[in-house]
């Protein structure tokens, strides 16, 4: 069997595979601080107490995700939060959101840094090929991200907001049946998501980046 690690060696060697290794866990723990840090500036300390809001790894994403990494080279995380502590209705809303939006700001970001550097060094020599290598993983992993978290499907961060507006939806969601479904739905989303995330993150990268070109006067 040809492990993802072995494709990605033959592809790019060690410095690629050591690219996607750090952008696959950096992302998810970033995603899921930015969940624990919005719910804490709203009244929520849960993530506090339980000793989330670090740096570690393994806290995020458990030994199922540090397995999960392994095997496949995917990993999720897990941000405790208690939306009754929050102060206003809408809370759960902003702290749901801030995962994928940060993943979208790092994915933005990524791409600028590719094109301004390219623009100015005239995209010549090896310095050049890698920042681009570096930092097109980063933007395509981080757009995936973002945009999958956004489907309207538990228990994807979409379908969590989906939840807050239809609470009897939530409310079937946290029963055991819920539970089951919600585990179906990523089953279905892993093994055919790819052809809907897949051309809509390559679209909406396509678009960021002639914007940066447009900011750069790059070509």
């Amino acid at each position: 069997m040809n492990l993802w690690f072995m494709n990605l060696l033959n592809v790019g060697g060690p410095a690629m595979l050591a690219t996607w290794v750090f952008w696959a866990i950096f992302s998810v723990v970033l995603h899921e601080l930015a969940h624990g840090w919005t719910a804490v500036r709203c009244g929520d300390r849960t993530p506090m107490e339980l000793g989330h809001l670090t740096w570690n790894p393994v806290v995020h994403m458990g030994m199922s995700g540090v397995l999960m990494m392994a095997l496949l080279g995917v990993t999720w995380g897990r941000m405790p939060i208690d939306p009754t502590r929050m102060r206003r209705w809408y809370d759960e809303v902003l702290v749901t959101a801030a995962g994928p939006l940060t993943n979208l700001g790092l994915s933005v970001l990524s791409i600028v840094v590719i094109v301004a550097y390219a623009a100015a060094t005239k995209g010549q020599g090896a310095a050049s090929d890698k920042v681009a290598m570096f930092f097109g993983i980063g933007a395509i992993l981080n757009m995936v991200l973002a945009i999958l978290n956004m489907l309207p499907l538990f228990p994807l961060d979409g379908g969590r907001i989906l939840g807050v507006f239809v609470p009897p939806l939530a409310r079937f969601y946290a029963s055991p049946t819920g539970a089951m479904v919600s585990m179906v739905t990523l089953v279905l989303v892993f093994v055919f998501g790819g052809d809907i995330v897949f051309p809509a993150a390559f679209r909406a990268m396509d678009f960021i980046q002639a914007a940066a070109l447009k900011l750069f006067g790059a070509g």
